[in-house]
C-alpha cells in the first residue's frame, strides 16, 4: 500500500473516531429514556454493581469486496522472408470476492436515577 493511501485511510479512521466520540459525548447527563427512544432497546442490559445499569448496543458491520478478474494480452509478430507470423497470448487472473466483517459496540453507564454517566465504544 502506498504511503499516501495509508495516510488517507488513517485520516478517515481518525475523523470517524472523533465523530463517534462527539456523538457519544452528547448523551452525557441525559435520561436513558431519551437514548432508548432514539436508538431503540439495547442488545444487552447489565448491572453495574452499584445500583445502576450498563446498556450495550451491538451492531455487526460488514461489506463485500466483489470478485474481479484481470486479463492481459500480449501480441508479438513479424515478417520472415515473405511470411507473416504472429503470436497472441492471453492470461486471466481471478481474484475471489471476500466478505469482511466486525462487531461494533456502544456502551452507556446509567446511574440509579436514569442518567447517563459514562460511555465507551469499540469499532467504527
Amino acid at each position: 500500500m502506498k504511503k499516501t493511501t495509508v495516510l488517507i485511510v488513517l485520516c478517515l479512521i481518525l475523523s470517524g473516531c472523533a465523530v463517534i466520540s462527539k456523538d457519544m459525548q452528547k448523551w452525557m447527563g441525559r435520561n436513558v429514556n431519551d437514548l432508548v427512544a432514539r436508538w431503540g432497546p439495547p442488545s444487552q442490559i447489565m448491572s453495574d454493581g452499584a445500583g445502576g445499569r450498563v446498556f450495550i448496543y451491538v451492531a455487526d458491520r460488514g461489506w463485500l469486496y466483489p470478485a474481479t478478474s484481470v486479463t492481459s494480452t500480449r501480441a508479438s509478430g513479424g515478417v520472415y522472408g515473405n511470411q507473416l507470423y504472429g503470436n497472441v497470448t492471453s492470461q486471466t487472473v481471478y481474484y475471489p470476492g471476500m466478505v469482511m466483517s466486525y462487531t461494533a459496540y456502544r456502551i452507556f453507564w446509567i446511574d440509579s436515577t436514569g442518567r447517563i454517566t459514562a460511555w465507551s465504544w469499540k469499532g467504527i
